[in-house]
């Protein structure tokens, strides 16, 4: 019988065309991530087995099409996303949700369907909700244990491809070669040498090339800490295992993929409640938290954190006879491959997956600046244009397959502008000594350091002004439909020794694609010779004026004042942190 999924599509851009899938002129939408391919060359990547259901007469078949897909392209197919000659063209806009969990032993477990119907359990999900080939499904599941006494239940090869890192590359190392050659210090496919001794209390990670600095938490983990050192190291075995076994005489195995640290995480996910909305069925994950510990010291095979050039008298042989990177203009469509590797000669591209969304607070990591370079950049080539694109290992000359690097970008969570430059300012306070004490204000409450902020309600333009437009009245309110509510503005008092540094925000409204309208802040040092309450007031009231353009009301600030944008850095731990610092240094501090 078809199946008629609820939910819509929405039109999706990516940048690949898989070789696998190009001979399919039906829309096909992937359905379940199987198993792998017993089908394997030593020292190559595994390749995933995926589901698909064709759409016929508007309806997705009950029949499901395999094919086989790359590890590290498992980010591309993600289930739910449609294809068509290769291309992908929709995706299933399934509802998104946030849950907490347990990554401690006893908050997790695996399990399959035929595993459950062996013993005589509860099934992990009812089929009707996501039906798949086999009602007794050998694929492996993870089951956390929700506080409502629900379930999240997650696919191993989605929580592997999703949470293992943000590179591919780090995946396909973890899932290709045997643990020595991951680790051993000299000839490690992820660790760099550091040339300096470790130091007690010190996570020191140098990272190989092909590595994203985002692989830092997971590689640090498996670097120091034994518990996620003896998980990455079962993925491989698992993996040989399933290779080597000559009685399994299926076309394909199965492995466990679990959380690779202890202790409560974060997740968010997009896929299908069930059970009375008591559980839910991820087929997606968006974001997950990181783990707490060490600070990380990061630093990177080829580094450009350095203040001088290495004295060798020219050229070094960094990169020696790398070809040059071309950036390309996109969206373009890069044929991706997985029956060749990728040769030396040919220019690389770097491919993006699905932002991920790093959970609460972002581990802290430090990269490491040297005082001067350990070589310099050796003599690059100009690179072959490549006919297609693997992400698998380098080999040889004499061909045109580029090097595809698959990685997805980490952003950090926001629970909107508000919370997030209070949230900014309270790292700040447990960062530096000078600054000791940060508080919100209201005309009501004065000043409190509650960690629940409380804001300024915005007062309706005045009936008796003249000359005042629909918008402008009607900026104030949170609703412009209702009415029913105006705006609130954060007004913060950061002590930085004896100088009182005050923000000021205004509350935006939410936006359709699921972000918040863009203002800029206000930064301000009031007059001791000023009567603060009343400057304030006069300042809220001509915000609401000029729709809250800010520049045009600095002026008014108590005291001396400026605007300041929420620009953000890449080496940004939280967000907001340069936007915040950004405005101190507006008020004459360095931070």
């Amino acid at each position: 019988m078809p199946i008629d999924i609820k939910y819509p599509l929405r039109k999706v851009t990516k940048e690949i065309r898989l070789d696998k899938l190009k001979n399919d002129i039906q829309p096909m939408i992937a359905w379940w991530y199987v198993g792998i391919d017993r089908k394997h060359i030593k020292g190559t990547q595994p390749n995933i087995v995926v589901g698909f259901r064709k759409l016929v007469d508007g309806l997705w078949s009950d029949e499901v099409t395999h094919r086989l897909v790359p590890l590290t392209a498992l980010g591309q197919v993600r289930l739910g996303t449609v294809w068509q000659k290769g291309i992908c063209t929709d995706e299933v806009a399934y509802p998104e949700a946030y849950f907490k969990v347990d990554f401690s032993r006893q908050g997790w477990r695996t399990i399959s369907f035929q595993e459950a119907y062996n013993s005589h359990s509860e099934l992990p999900f009812p089929q009707e909700i996501h039906k798949l080939k086999y009602s007794g499904d050998q694929s492996r599941l993870l089951e956390f244990s929700l506080p409502n006494g629900g379930k999240l239940i997650v696919p191993c090869l989605e929580f592997f491809s999703r949470c293992y890192g943000r590179s591919g590359e780090v995946k396909r190392v973890l899932a290709t070669y045997p643990w020595e050659e991951t680790l051993d210090s000299g000839n490690s496919r992820l660790f760099s040498p550091l040339n300096e001794p470790e130091e007690e209390g010190k996570w020191k990670v140098k990272l190989r090339r092909r590595l994203v600095n985002g692989d830092i938490v997971l590689l640090a983990h498996a670097k120091y800490d034994e518990y996620t050192r003896n998980v990455a190291k079962s993925i491989y075995a698992q993996i040989e295992a399933g290779f080597n076994n000559e009685a399994h005489k299926m076309p394909l195995f199965f492995a466990d993929m679990p959380p690779w640290f202890e202790g409560l995480a974060e997740i968010k996910a997009k896929g299908i409640w069930f059970n009375d909305n008591k559980s839910f069925l991820a087929l997606r994950i968006t974001g997950c938290s990181d783990p707490d510990g060490e600070i990380i010291e990061r630093d990177r095979e080829n580094t450009n954190k350095t203040d001088a050039p290495v004295d060798n008298g020219g050229q070094g042989d960094s990169w020696d006879g790398a070809p040059t990177r071309t950036k390309i203009k996109r969206p373009s469509i890069f044929d991706l491959t997985s029956e060749d590797d990728p040769n030396f000669n040919a220019t690389p591209v770097e491919i993006y997956d699905d932002d991920f969304i790093v959970l609460g607070s972002q581990r802290e990591v430090v990269d490491v600046r040297k005082e001067k370079a350990e070589n310099s950049a050796g003599t690059k080539v100009q690179g072959d244009a490549p006919d297609n694109y693997s992400s698998a290992e380098p080999y040889g000359n004499n061909g045109l397959t580029g090097q595809a690097s698959i990685s997805a970008r980490p952003v950090m969570d926001s629970e909107g502008m508000l919370s997030d430059m209070w949230s900014a300012m309270l790292r700040l306070k447990s960062r530096y000594s000078n600054v000791t004490s940060v508080e919100w204000y209201t005309f009501h409450d004065g000043y409190s350091d509650n960690p629940e902020i409380r804001l300024i309600g915005l007062k309706e333009v005045p009936a008796d002004l003249e000359d005042i437009d629909v918008a402008t009245r009607n900026w104030v309110y949170s609703n412009t439909s209702l009415k029913d509510k105006t705006r609130g503005v954060l007004v913060a008092k950061v002590m930085i020794g004896e100088t009182p540094v005050h923000f000021l925000e205004i509350e935006r409204r939410s936006q359709s694609s699921n972000t918040e309208e863009s203002y800029r802040g206000l930064v301000f040092i009031p007059s001791a010779t000023e009567n603060f309450e009343v400057s304030l007031n006069i300042l809220l009231e001509n915000i609401c004026l000029v729709k809250g353009v800010v520049t045009k009301v600095a002026h008014l600030c108590p005291g001396v004042g400026f605007s300041f944008k929420h620009s953000q850095s890449r080496n940004d731990q939280n967000l907001c942190d340069s936007a915040l610092k950004n405005a101190l240094d507006k008020v004459g501090f360095k931070i």
